[in-house]
């Protein structure tokens, strides 16, 4: 089951512009104190194959908040999302398990697509909810975007500094989490480390290898 804590009715009537099955989706809340989080869990969402939450949900008792509801969440190997007006699509991982953020607007567009490769295929693609149908390409442009402002201001043909190469092997790591794109994500990874050891890695050298992998995509 995918649950939906969102407690404005307005906002999925504005944005979700088709029914969904609820066989798939449901609507939940979260009523417990902070303490009884992990055992409410336990008790109401054991079935949970991913958590789509608003970031301005309204607890029922106080002292409970979005992190450690998301964290209990992860814990339990339960993939995480995060939507809300103010949210920039991106994807990362926490302890190996797929986390979001979502603009609202793009999660409940892309939601009846998600619903249906989980129905089809019982796999939870949250780049696919993040990013919609070409969720692959998009990936990589935004791995782009963010390889390009971490290399900002440096020449494009001298050897990158440890700090900078370090930032981006963790971003990679993070951000590229299709598994259409693990052996493309392995062999980035590779180039980037096997170059920097040879002193030869440059911006240059590292936006070419990803274009490549964006041509092919």
């Amino acid at each position: 089951m995918i649950y939906l804590f969102e407690d404005k009715e307005g906002r999925m009537a504005l944005y979700l512009k088709e029914g969904v099955d609820s066989s798939l989706l449901t609507r939940a809340i979260m009523n417990c104190k902070r303490d009884e989080i992990n055992q409410y869990i336990d008790d109401n969402f054991s079935d949970a194959e991913a958590v789509l939450f608003h970031v301005s949900y309204s607890f029922p008792q106080p002292g409970v908040t979005n992190d450690a509801v998301r964290n209990a969440f992860l814990s339990k190997g339960v993939p995480f999302v995060f939507f809300s007006g103010g949210s920039k699509n991106s994807l990362s991982t926490l302890k190996g398990i797929p986390t979001a953020d979502i603009y609202s607007k793009d999660m409940y567009s892309h939601l009846p697509g998600f619903l249906e490769e989980f129905k089809a295929t019982g796999i939870v693609n949250i780049p696919l909810l993040v990013y919609g149908k070409n969720y692959i390409l998009n990936s990589l442009l935004k791995s782009m975007e963010w390889v390009n402002d971490q290399l900002w201001g440096v020449k494009g043909d001298e050897p990158l500094p440890t700090s900078i190469v370090r930032n981006l092997v963790s971003s990679i790591q993070n951000s590229i989490q299709e598994d259409e794109l693990r052996e493309d994500k392995n062999a980035l990874l590779n180039f980037i480390k096997g170059h920097f050891s040879s002193g030869v890695l440059t911006s240059d050298s590292i936006i070419a290898q990803i274009q490549q992998i964006i041509d092919r995509h």
